[in-house]
Parts: C-alpha cells; sequence; structure tokens
C-alpha cells in the first residue's frame, strides 16, 4: 500500500526526501547524545572516585584499628607491671604480701577514677562552652538581622 502512494508521489513529479539529507534536529539530536556520552562518563568517573574513597577509608580505618588494638594491648601491659611493681614495693613496706596487693589496687583505683572524673569535667566544659558560644553566635546574628537584641528579655543573654 505504501509502495503505491510512493510511486504516485513520483508520477506526479514530487520528489522524495533522500536518506542523506539532514533533518533541523539531527544537529540538536547529535548534541544531546554528545551531551549524554558526557554525562555518562563524569557519573561513571564520580562513581570511581566514591568507589576509591570509600576503599581508602576503609583500609585507614582497617590500619587505625590495628594501630589502637596494639597501642590499648601495651597500655595494659604496662599497667599490669606497675601494679605488680607497686603491690611488690607496698608489700616490703607493711611485711605482708596481700596486703601490698590490697593496697596497690586501691592506689591504681584511685587514680583512675581521678582521672576519669578529671576528663569527665573538661569534657563537659568544653561542651557546655561550645554550647554557649553557638547560643550567643545565634542571638547575635538574629540581632543583625532582625535589627534588635532579645537580650532584654531574659536578663542579658545566655547565663554562665
Amino acid at each position: 500500500m505504501r509502495q503505491a502512494a510512493r510511486g504516485a508521489t513520483h508520477a506526479a513529479g514530487a520528489e522524495e526526501p533522500s536518506p542523506s539529507a539532514e533533518s533541523p534536529l539531527d544537529p540538536l539530536l547529535r548534541n544531546i547524545e554528545k551531551l549524554a556520552a558526557e554525562v555518562g562518563h563524569v557519573l561513571s568517573v564520580r562513581a570511581d572516585m566514591a568507589w576509591l574513597r570509600a576503599r581508602s577509608a576503609a583500609s585507614r580505618l582497617g590500619i587505625t584499628v590495628a594501630v589502637l588494638v596494639a597501642e590499648a594491648a601495651l597500655v595494659v601491659a604496662g599497667i599490669a607491671e606497675l601494679a605488680s611493681g607497686i603491690s611488690g614495693g607496698l608489700a616490703d613496706v607493711f611485711g605482708s604480701r596481700w596486703m601490698g596487693e590490697i593496697a596497690g589496687g586501691t592506689v591504681l583505683l584511685a587514680a583512675v577514677v581521678i582521672y576519669a572524673t578529671l576528663k569527665g569535667r573538661g569534657a563537659a566544659r568544653r561542651r557546655r562552652d561550645a554550647l554557649v558560644a553557638r547560643y550567643e553566635a545565634r542571638r547575635a546574628a538574629r540581632s543583625r538581622r532582625f535589627d534588635h537584641d532579645l537580650a532584654h528579655r531574659n536578663g542579658g543573654g545566655v547565663r554562665a
């Protein structure tokens, strides 16, 4: 049926467009095709970069964990030797082995409690100072943004 229609147009003198003639949309389609290829390439590169970063982070994490385990083992061994030495020295002072071990354990436990308490207080102070600084920065930003200060409502800002 199509052949008959084509033959009729040839017979009427109308010229059929040649297959090599370029459509007005062909340059646009080629550019879209190039753009799609470039986007695919960029996405592939980004995916490869993300994969390499993940592998690098995983290997760094593995090395860090191994080093931390080794350091922890050394610290534990050192603490055990220190406790043994303190206990032995106190045993000589008290003249009794079990009294030296009890006193040595008590000294070691007291040292750990004092260290943890001081460390915890310092961390709490740093967190509180960071929170106060963040609130003060928000108050200052709000003051600049709205051209007024709300410090008078709460008695002068964040209290220490």
